[in-house]
């Protein structure tokens, strides 16, 4: 896996809102239980608890969700290095999704003990975590909300697909663009 301070830095890079330092996050990716995975395996599955927080540090997977007639819906494809199943961890929810690996994935686990250990820490570290999850976090509520607005713009009878993009939006699985670019269709939702 990506050494710790260039993995903090490249997952920071893509939240320069949180305003953090790499050498203050690297602490964290020190203390993940590694894992890799082959294309086709899962990382988590749809209804798992939600007890840990995965670090993606290499590879690329594949979101999906079921749809209301339970069949699995591509939401997204997720390019490490990125942070994935935050809101389960921190909502201590079921996995509103299953991820699988596209290519070959590297990355890190956070469990739920070494997540609270994190988010409780008054330190730089701590800090520096809160701060990217915040980050995240308000990206998708600003990207689910503009995409809500959208359809409500519209005033069309949204489909199944829409409301999927929605939640995927919201949860953070996706965003608008890249919901386009995995179901350029807009079948998601729909039968085949």
């Amino acid at each position: 896996m990506t050494d710790p301070l260039s993995l903090a830095a490249a997952l920071l890079a893509a939240h320069p809102e949180a305003d953090v330092a790499p050498a203050d996050l690297a602490p964290l990716f020190q203390t993940l239980a590694p894992f890799a995975l082959r294309p086709g395996e899962a990382l988590c599955a749809e209804d798992d608890p939600g007890s840990a927080l995965f670090v993606l540090a290499e590879g690329t997977v594949r979101v999906t969700k079921n749809d209301l007639g339970g069949t699995p819906r591509v939401v997204n494809e997720v390019a490490g290095p990125t942070l994935l199943g935050h809101v389960g961890v921190i909502e201590r929810a079921r996995r509103s999704a299953t991820v699988h690996a596209l290519t070959d994935c590297r990355g890190g686990v956070v469990d739920l003990a070494g997540f609270q250990h994190w988010m409780r820490d008054i330190g730089p570290t701590g800090r520096a975590l809160r701060r990217l999850l915040l980050a995240s976090l308000t990206r998708q509520l600003v990207r689910g909300n503009e995409h809500l607005r959208g359809l409500v713009a519209a005033r069309a009878q949204p489909s199944g697909s829409a409301f999927l993009r929605a939640s995927g939006i919201v949860e953070g699985w996706t965003d608008e663009a890249t919901a386009s670019a995995a179901d350029p269709a807009g079948s998601m939702g729909r039968r085949a």
